[in-house]
């Protein structure tokens, strides 16, 4: 089930072009059981549109066109919900989560929201409220990771996310 902007060709999913506050979702058909606990793989690309008519949103520092830091959209998430197949969360900084009831959130963000407390413009973040609407505030964040390659270089990123159940102290 595709919302927002997302729209799909052939095998690739885009979920929504470089432009500002647009939201779009994908969610499995079926809905899964992951009390047991689950593993996906997914790759990814993240970068500015190559249409010049439309190059894409500058950092506020820089708005020259010849050397704009262009880093595509604001970055996107992985998101387990029970709230039901046409979620849609809110655009811009909210990765298209925020505001979806009864989930968590692995969300791979590019740009960097200080309203939001981001830590950086390039991290990993895995976010809930329990059952209460996700939000995109880093104050709602189990874990972070800035030790990354950069998200939106344009180039291709592959993912595998495991989710074990059981807490493991002897790892």
């Amino acid at each position: 089930h595709r919302q927002g902007v997302a729209n799909q060709s052939g095998a690739q999913i885009r979920l929504t072009p470089a432009a500002p506050y647009l939201a779009g979702s994908v969610w499995h058909g079926v809905k899964q059981t992951v009390i047991g606990g689950f593993s996906t793989e997914f790759s990814f690309r993240v970068g500015p549109d190559n249409n010049e008519e439309s190059h894409g949103p500058c950092k506020w520092a820089d708005q020259s066109r010849g050397t704009c830091a262009r880093r595509g959209g604001d970055g996107f998430a992985f998101v387990v919900q029970n709230y039901g197949p046409r979620a849609l969360g809110l655009g811009g900084g909210n990765l298209g989560y925020g505001g979806i009831s009864n989930a968590f959130a692995v969300e791979f963000d590019t740009w960097f929201d200080a309203e939001l407390k981001d830590p950086y413009e390039n991290h990993l973040a895995i976010l809930t409220r329990g059952t209460g609407e996700l939000r995109a505030e880093h104050n709602n964040q189990l874990g972070i990771c800035l030790d990354l390659p950069d998200l939106a270089d344009g180039e291709g990123h592959s993912v595998r996310l495991q989710y074990d159940p059981l807490f493991q102290t002897d790892i």
